[in-house]
């Protein structure tokens, strides 16, 4: 869907900051406070080129019985952030375009200090057609779920059973990891093994 070009500099300084546990430091939250600022000065446009792209393919999804998903962003200058969410949705035909959620994404931005991951979810839940499953620890997501400081039963809560799952893990993990992943998210009750809505990748 695009985004919004903000200054990169600002992005990759807030990244260091938080990684250096400096969170609450002025610098921080003056960076926090302006990056939604600056980003709002010309998002307009480039919201409008993102709907434009989803009306053009909404005809040919239609044709071919496609459901397309927007899915949750991972930095802030990406498109969608939560209030362009809804703006995406209410335009679109909900029988052509949902809303595909990425745990990792969602948790990412909650950490920085941007938009909770629940926000996304009672916001947008209704709305979801998928879901990618996946941990984070620290700020690397695609851990294998379970691993990390994801809070599992908050997402379980919001998943519509229709809902495509589609477990997400990083190329870097080996089948120990792997093998595990089915198993707690049934315990979570986010999957079911004989499913035919859940799927690895």
């Amino acid at each position: 869907m695009g985004h919004v070009p903000i200054s990169k500099e600002m992005e990759r300084r807030i990244h260091d900051l938080w990684h250096e546990g400096k969170t609450e430091s002025p610098e921080y939250v003056d960076i926090q406070r302006r990056m939604p600022e600056i980003r709002s000065r010309s998002a307009a446009d480039h919201l409008e080129r993102a709907l434009q792209t989803v009306r053009e393919l909404e005809g040919p999804a239609r044709e071919r019985g496609l459901l397309l998903g927007i899915e949750t962003r991972n930095n802030l200058h990406e498109i969608p952030n939560v209030d362009e969410m809804d703006v995406m949705l209410s335009e679109a035909d909900p029988a052509v375009v949902g809303y595909w959620h990425d745990t990792g994404h969602a948790a990412t931005q909650e950490q920085l200090g941007f938009t909770t991951h629940e926000e996304w979810l009672r916001r947008h839940g209704h709305r979801m057609i998928g879901i990618h499953l996946h941990d984070i620890n620290g700020e690397r997501d695609h851990q294998c779920p379970g691993s990390g400081r994801l809070d599992w039963e908050m997402v379980s809560r919001y998943v519509p059973e229709t809902a495509l799952r589609v477990c997400e893990v990083g190329e870097w993990h080996g089948p120990a990891c792997l093998s595990t992943c089915a198993a707690f998210l049934t315990h979570v009750g986010l999957f079911s093994p004989n499913g035919a809505n859940s799927a690895f990748r």
